[in-house]
């Protein structure tokens, strides 16, 4: 009987007596296989979260900062508008 080492061509089917050696080498091939598979996953789930994290800043900056502005804006209004309230009363205060 010919010895075929099992690999992915031949769907890992197993065509030899020495078991231990075979299954070592397949599974030798399979743990490659699996961790490239592992890194090239980890590094998907990498550029999808900072995709994410960069749509959702985005989002954010969009929606919020103008709100934020205006909020300043009046703010600064509001202060002023008190500033103005408060010297005027200080002047009817005084008497005038």
């Amino acid at each position: 009987m010919s010895s075929i080492a099992p690999t992915q061509s031949n769907d890992y089917q197993v065509t030899s007596h020495k078991v231990k050696a075979t299954w070592n080498a397949v599974l030798k091939d399979l743990n490659t296989r699996l961790k490239s598979l592992e890194t090239a996953t980890s590094d998907l789930d990498n550029l999808v979260s900072d995709a994410a994290l960069a749509t959702s800043q985005a989002v954010v900056n969009d929606t919020f900062l103008p709100i934020l502005s205006q909020l300043q804006d009046d703010f600064a209004a509001l202060s002023t508008n008190i500033g103005l309230a408060e010297d005027a009363l200080v002047a009817l205060q005084a008497g005038g």
